[in-house]
């Protein structure tokens, strides 16, 4: 029966001498323990108060696996690692802005390279492993969550082991820097599900969203505007939240969602506050890479005038307006939702704004 424990930043498992036997092992060894479509690397110990069909270890290094078993034989499998040469990897820091502050100083970067170096010596990892810096001290102090290993080397040229120790030779290269809610948003556990019956509407919104993202040049090479502000139409319940949820997921892309309502404030000029509040959010985020900010119920905040709108819509509008004619060379686009297109101010559907439509029906 296993179970987890942490032991400040050791990558050990401790285990009967039976087990010891079983496996042929010798102290120190390390070893690969699958439990639940989950794995992880870790060097196996005698321990004399365990039972002889338990172990307990610490979940430092880990990544995901299709295999699964409930045989204590078959959850641990001893493993042979070479020494890496170069190890590629991608950072994840407490916070946006300690990312920006370490992206635009060279010598914070270095800082940052060294404590990394420090952190993964003496470890044994693989491709797509992911590193737990939660219970080290030093990785507290540097702002470190976790370590993404992205490559493993033995040698300079380009032939990938599955398993390498990082020694003080070993050569690392910080790939990317990202901030832990990129991280936990991008690389969750909840998996969104495909929204079923819409697959033109997936592929055009799809198309929409990729090429203002990722072909930027080709657009100013050609001397026309990219598409920035879409919307997305449709009656209640059609899935436009979900489509643009699962869209961002499968793009990779980081999503700024907020709900029409939740933007109204009751004091003057609250509203338009949260508004450029919002947008300063999206922007911060689109320095780590692509960002979409998703506007649910835009109806709501944006009214036609001479009917439902009043004083304070008129200015809500007048402010999201402002906004998308300041956007230039932001790296987000904005969707808006809504299942009442036809009471939106005219003002948001004009070239350079909401120009793109798409519906659900």
């Amino acid at each position: 029966m296993p179970w987890t424990w942490k032991d400040c930043y050791h990558q050990q498992c401790y285990a009967s001498c039976v087990i010891l036997k079983q496996l042929g092992a010798h102290m120190g060894q390390y070893v690969l323990i699958t439990i639940q479509k989950k794995a992880y690397i870790c060097s196996l110990w005698p321990k004399a108060d365990i039972g002889s069909r338990n172990f307990s270890f610490c979940d430092i290094v880990s990544y995901r696996t299709s295999e699964y078993s409930s045989d204590i034989e078959r959850q641990l499998k001893l493993l042979f690692p070479s020494k890496a040469k170069v190890v590629y990897v991608s950072v994840i820091l407490t916070t946006i802005e300690k990312v920006i502050q370490t992206k635009k100083d060279e010598q914070s970067m270095k800082t940052l390279h060294q404590q990394v170096l420090n952190l993964l010596q003496r470890l044994c990892v693989c491709c797509k492993a992911v590193i737990s810096c939660k219970d080290s001290q030093l990785a507290k102090l540097v702002g470190v969550n976790y370590i993404n290993i992205e490559e493993v080397h033995v040698s300079h040229t380009k032939q990938c082991f599955q398993e390498v120790v990082i020694d003080p030779k070993t050569e690392i290269k910080i790939q990317d820097v990202h901030s832990l809610d990129w991280y936990k948003q991008l690389n969750g556990v909840i998996e969104i599900k495909k929204p079923g019956g819409l697959e033109s509407v997936l592929n055009m919104l799809k198309d929409l969203i990729q090429l203002p993202l990722t072909q930027k040049q080709a657009f100013d090479d050609i001397g026309a505007q990219a598409p920035r502000g879409i919307l997305l139409r449709g009656p209640p319940g059609c899935g436009k939240t979900s489509l643009v949820r699962y869209l961002a997921m499968a793009e990779n892309v980081f999503l700024v969602a907020v709900n029409g309502p939740e933007i109204f404030g009751p004091l003057p000029g609250e509203t338009e506050g949260n508004l450029r509040k919002l947008f300063d959010k999206a922007k911060l985020r689109s320095t780590e890479g692509p960002c979409i900010l998703f506007i649910d119920e835009v109806d709501s905040i944006c009214p036609k005038g001479g009917k439902s709108g009043g004083l304070h819509e008129t200015r809500a509008t007048a402010q999201l307006v402002l906004l998308m004619d300041r956007l230039k060379d932001e790296n987000f686009l904005i969707i808006a939702a809504t299942n009442r297109h036809s009471a939106i101010d005219p003002a948001l559907r004009r070239p350079g704004r909401f120009d793109r439509e798409v519906s659900c029906s």
